[in-house]
């Protein structure tokens, strides 16, 4: 899963450095925090109210939490309820650094998890014909019933990653692939001939002369 991307303008776009002229000087890095979620939700229904049938609607919860790999406590009230979720907390830092010619793409990716289930309980009948009083045991007859007892739904959102767009060939980078990990999605050149091949004379739109 993700959010859409966000965008990080470059700093500078020119040829720099002839002349005695000075580089852009690049800017230090910003860092954003938010505060984001690890959540477990789950939904599970009695769909015969015998008896017993809350307990099973509850293994069923605990075998679907354990199956999705869920590794948190659920508290006890939690442990307990057909409906609810678990919910723990963290304060992520994201380190944004603006390159010069490029502007840069991010954004915000977890994975969800998902697992549903039933738990069926099977009734075997054993019966044999009953005429004139005896029972005729040499023509006993087996059936076997299906019974559904519960029906569940569990979604884990783990905690979320970001990622960045990778540049795009000519500047290096990853061709854009069907399908593709970014969506298409690639740092974008401030100008047209960044990265030209053969290299753009006198030079390319924009860069920097070190002076030695």
């Amino acid at each position: 899963m993700h959010d859409g991307w966000e965008t990080l303008p470059f700093f500078a776009c020119g040829w720099y450095g002839e002349n005695g002229e000075p580089c852009p000087e690049t800017p230090p890095p910003t860092t954003i925090t938010h505060h984001y979620s690890d959540t477990l939700g789950w939904e599970t229904k009695e769909i015969n109210t015998s008896e017993h049938s809350v307990d099973i609607a509850i293994a069923l919860k605990k075998w679907l939490i354990e199956k999705i790999g869920y590794t948190y406590t659920l508290s006890e009230e939690e442990q307990k309820s057909l409906t609810g979720s678990h919910v723990e907390g963290v304060d992520i830092q994201l380190v944004r650094q603006p390159f010069m010619c490029r502007t840069r793409y991010y954004r915000r990716s977890w994975i969800r998890r998902l697992r549903r289930g039933e738990f069926h309980r099977d009734h075997n009948y054993a019966w044999a014909p009953f005429c004139g009083g005896d029972r005729d045991l040499t023509h006993i007859r087996y059936t076997v019933c299906d019974e559904l007892m519960s029906r569940g739904t569990v979604i884990w959102d783990t905690y979320p990653n970001y990622e960045w767009a990778p540049a795009q060939p000519p500047c290096g980078g990853v061709p854009i692939q069907n399908p593709d990990p970014w969506e298409g999605k690639r740092e974008k050149p401030c100008c047209d001939n960044l990265c030209q091949d053969p290299p753009a004379e006198p030079h390319p739109c924009c860069g920097c002369v070190v002076q030695q």
